[in-house]
């Protein structure tokens, strides 16, 4: 009657990563979706702008630990038929921090089982509480902090798999809504598009610069 929704809402839109791992009341998911396509809508516009692929990636990662209410988050991206880490990021002191490093995937960065899935099906995979659902789940060893909401999501371009999202959050489970997880689905096209565009920008240039080297020492 007095507007806690409209309120809550506009909160979590100016101050998303306060949210996270507290026990606060959220909007409907009926009354978020308005919120929600608007923000990816935007999202997906920034993305599209981007040319260099480092900043598609620093960009694409921020924007979805940020909106989806991870804490961690991987990229992957196909070399072929295998999948590669080209970042990772995770909240720190309240700031989303992106690595992007190249990397094989191992169990310490993700449940493989769940990749295997997502790259076979080519389906988003999501646990409303791994512990509770899938305890074997634990990644990093036996001191390693337990996984409770998890999302996994290929990214598809023209039928082709580009690249795998994968979000975990270990202090709240239930974060990966389906009305989040549907955002995030309307965004993941865009995003398969503008890193497939930023890898042949960057292989082009690479391929200018060795034909330049090549000429140079003829």
């Amino acid at each position: 009657h007095w507007g806690a929704e409209g309120k809550v809402a506009q909160m979590m839109r100016c101050f998303p990563l306060l949210a996270l791992g507290q026990d606060v009341p959220r909007p409907s998911e009926e009354g978020q979706g308005e919120l929600n396509l608007a923000v990816m809508t935007k999202a997906a516009q920034t993305l599209a702008e981007e040319v260099g692929l480092e900043q598609v990636i620093r960009t694409l990662m921020r924007d979805m630990i940020i909106h989806a209410g991870a804490q961690y988050g991987l990229l992957l991206l196909m070399r072929g038929e295998d999948p590669v880490i080209e970042a990772s990021a995770r909240i720190e002191d309240q700031q989303v921090k992106v690595d992007v490093h190249t990397s094989l995937p191992t169990a310490r960065d993700l449940p493989l089982p769940v990749l295997n899935t997502v790259m076979r099906t080519r389906k988003t995979v999501v646990f409303a509480d791994a512990f509770s659902e899938a305890p074997r789940l634990r990644l990093g060893g036996p001191d390693a902090p337990l996984v409770r909401s998890l999302l996994c999501m290929p990214l598809i371009k023209r039928g082709a798999l580009v690249g795998i999202l994968y979000l975990e959050n270990s202090l709240a489970a239930d974060i990966f809504t389906p009305n989040r997880t549907a955002m995030l689905e309307l965004l993941a096209p865009q995003a398969a598009i503008s890193l497939d565009a930023a890898r042949l920008y960057k292989d082009l240039l690479d391929e200018n610069t060795r034909r330049a080297n090549a000429e140079f020492a003829l």
